[in-house]
């Protein structure tokens, strides 16, 4: 630090050990934390959920990961037996992009507990969790719909019912 002032952690503010490895933060969890916590950071998020959860599907628990490895080394038209045969994963057709380039982020999802759109960005990891691509798509449709149906409802309020209208 200058002109005697103490280093400070990056991420809790306390003054950084003498021993700190990169001058920037005081031990392992807050170098973790700040990662996590970076905005447009999903890559480290993936990371931390699957060392937890091994890209098994809390929902359904289909173990996602598993179904990945198992996927990506088959050949496409094999590939397209097994996709077709996992409930949820069924290809878009001939030209599925699954068929010949298959990815991780194809199976399982960083999800969070608490959307994003609802306040949960810049989150710990105890606000993600692992879901298999079918049931983000669920979370991700009653999400929408909850949305909507609250933007509505912002919209109607004050407003007063038609039907009184006509009584």
């Amino acid at each position: 630090a200058k002109g005697g002032e103490t280093a400070e952690c990056s991420w809790c503010e306390k003054p950084l050990p003498e021993d700190a490895r990169d001058g920037s933060f005081c031990d392992w969890s807050c170098a973790s934390e700040h990662k996590l916590r970076r905005p447009s950071n999903s890559t480290a998020a993936r990371q931390q959920l699957f060392a937890l959860e091994h890209g098994v599907c809390v929902s359904c628990g289909l173990d996602a990961h598993a179904l990945w490895r198992r996927v990506k080394a088959l050949t496409p038209p094999e590939r397209y037996q097994v996709l077709l045969a996992t409930p949820g994963f069924a290809p878009k057709g001939f030209k599925d992009r699954r068929l010949e380039n298959c990815l991780e982020a194809d199976f399982w999802q960083a999800d969070h507990v608490l959307p994003v759109a609802e306040g949960g960005g810049c989150c710990s990891l105890d606000n993600f969790r692992t879901l298999c691509t079918p049931c983000h798509a669920k979370e991700t449709a009653a999400l929408r719909l909850r949305l909507k149906n609250r933007k509505n409802a912002e919209a109607a309020a004050g407003s007063g019912d038609i039907r009184d209208m006509f009584r």
